[in-house]
């Protein structure tokens, strides 16, 4: 039963024995099977911080859906970590077109968080589906329109290409710029 296998394996990485998890997986013979395994081993790995041995975990997957979601997970987690350069070399090894994109979306969003901007505009006009850009260009804007940076959202704003995202953060700015005037008066 495969969910217990990962609840039995999630466990396991929780508890420093990630090798023993990967026997368990390694030892499923289906290889569809075993390739979720090791995406989701992958994933808790990445979710302890062990980005090393998460990376080497994914590479080892044989199926290419679940090496890019495990890769897709690294991501996130390095993301979270605010390790946005490395997340970044790591999200081109994600084959999965738009998943890439949703990867490089998402750490160009966790930059914006930490108010890293110029790196989160690099990040985001890097992605290469013009919806995710948009949605990463139009989440980089509203992070700077909360702190106030109202004429660099508006610039960002301006290169959105998907014109529904980009009324999206014109209107945050819009609100933005409202709120702040109340508050000041």
């Amino acid at each position: 039963d495969l969910p217990l296998l990962r609840d039995i394996a999630q466990e396991m990485v929780k508890a420093g024995n990630i090798e023993r998890a990967l026997k368990i997986a390694h030892g499923i013979k289906s290889p569809s099977s075993r390739s979720w395994m090791l995406w989701q081993i992958a994933g808790v790995t990445a979710g302890e911080r062990k980005f090393e041995q998460a990376i080497q975990i994914a590479s080892s997957i044989v199926h290419t859906p679940e090496r890019s979601r495990a890769f897709y997970e690294i991501v996130r987690e390095m993301a979270r970590a605010k390790l946005f350069d490395q997340a970044v070399k790591v999200a081109q090894k994600i084959e999965d077109p738009s998943m890439h994109s949703l990867a490089i979306r998402w750490i160009a969003e966790e930059a914006s968080k930490a108010g890293l901007y110029e790196q989160a505009i690099r990040i985001a006009k890097s992605v290469k589906h013009v919806d995710y850009r948009s949605l990463a260009l139009r989440c980089v804007a509203e992070e700077m329109t909360e702190t106030g940076l109202f004429e660099q959202a508006f610039e960002i704003a301006k290169a959105i290409e998907d014109p529904i995202r980009r009324l999206q953060a014109l209107a945050a700015i819009v609100l933005g710029i409202r709120k702040e005037v109340s508050v000041t008066g």
